[in-house]
């Protein structure tokens, strides 16, 4: 369960960006196998069973300075932001969090596969350059599913989901993005 919001400050439009999210997590994890190879406690029964029956109340806060025309699929500008993903209330007691530091930037660049379309177009086709990193550290306790993880589709493509994990991570990464 999961509610928040994000408002641009001063006023709608800029670009000081601050959010706070609530979010409630009940986790009952059971054993599995995978592919009847083996049992998933028995790769780490110790992160397993303190995660069996795991619930967690979080509250994120970020703030960030974005100039980018777009959160999603920018053609230029930059971010940098902070985040912190507290869960202060877990099923054990336990309190930990989650900080992140994170900055993207984007250029567009001479199209290299098309001629750049027409000057008329609204979202004429666009190539650009970006550059991002991100850093997290915890602290406190914190669940294995909870901790910072590395792997999928948005960093270190060609890895699964959430390949690496533990107590801090860091990526950065830069790409061509064609038309």
């Amino acid at each position: 369960l999961e509610a928040g919001f994000e408002k641009a400050l001063p006023r709608p439009g800029s670009n000081w960006i601050v959010g706070v999210n609530l979010r409630a997590e009940l986790h009952e994890l059971a054993d599995g196998r995978v592919g009847g190879a083996f049992d998933a406690d028995e790769i780490d029964p110790a992160a397993f069973d303190a995660a069996r029956h795991h619930d967690l109340g979080r509250v994120f806060v970020t703030v960030r300075h974005d100039t980018r025309d777009s959160p999603v699929n920018p053609y230029r500008g930059w971010m940098l932001g902070g985040d912190i993903d507290a869960a202060p209330l877990q099923t054990d007691g336990d309190v930990g969090a989650l900080y992140r530091l994170h900055g993207n930037w984007v250029h567009a660049i001479p199209p290299l596969f098309h001629d750049g379309g027409d000057d008329d177009e609204e979202n004429p086709p666009t190539d650009t350059f970006s550059a991002g990193a991100r850093v997290e550290l915890t602290s406190g306790e914190l669940p294995f599913f909870a901790l910072p993880t590395v792997g999928g589709r948005r960093d270190l493509r060609g890895f699964i989901q959430g390949r690496f994990r533990g107590g801090a991570s860091w990526v950065a990464g830069a790409e061509y993005r064609f038309y």
